[in-house]
């Protein structure tokens, strides 16, 4: 992500540096960091953050080699589906809904989301911290919920 200058737009806050920042968030946060993979070849990948009660925020990052390719958007659809479909050990859910929280200038997230079958709730102002532009930024929410995805 840090060669393909990926890293700086989805860890936009400045959470994440240099890749040391990137261990340290999964060995300290509770953060769950999942490889979505084609055959052998890695895609992107996808954490969920901000455990709740039954929902999660979702986030994805697909690398630049995958972007525009239709496979990849059957591969999320897959990745939702199954993390929707958890149970726990008395077959209870573990997620009812999924949360994406995306900056509304990224329009490509935004539409990537949507065409995975997260549906767009609205804008909330300022919801962000852009670490680049050193102000806060807009935010859209979107969800997908077990069930309709």
């Amino acid at each position: 992500m840090q060669e393909e200058g990926t890293a700086d737009v989805v860890f936009f806050d400045g959470s994440v540096r240099q890749p040391s920042d990137f261990v340290e968030m999964f060995k300290n946060s509770g953060a769950r960091l999942f490889v979505a993979r084609i055959d052998d070849q890695d895609v992107g990948i996808l954490y969920l953050t901000d455990f709740d009660y039954r929902t999660a925020v979702i986030h994805f990052c697909v690398f630049k080699e995958w972007w525009g390719n239709p496979v990849v958007k059957d591969l999320a659809r897959f990745c939702l589906e199954e993390i929707l479909s958890w149970e726990d050990a008395a077959g209870r859910p573990i997620f009812d809904a999924l949360i994406g929280r995306t900056p509304s200038s990224n329009t490509h997230a935004i539409k990537f989301l949507q065409s995975v079958g997260l549906k767009t709730v609205g804008e909330i102002p300022k919801l962000f911290w852009s670490y680049k532009d050193q102000r806060s930024i807009d935010g859209t929410i979107s969800y997908i919920t077990r069930g309709t995805e």
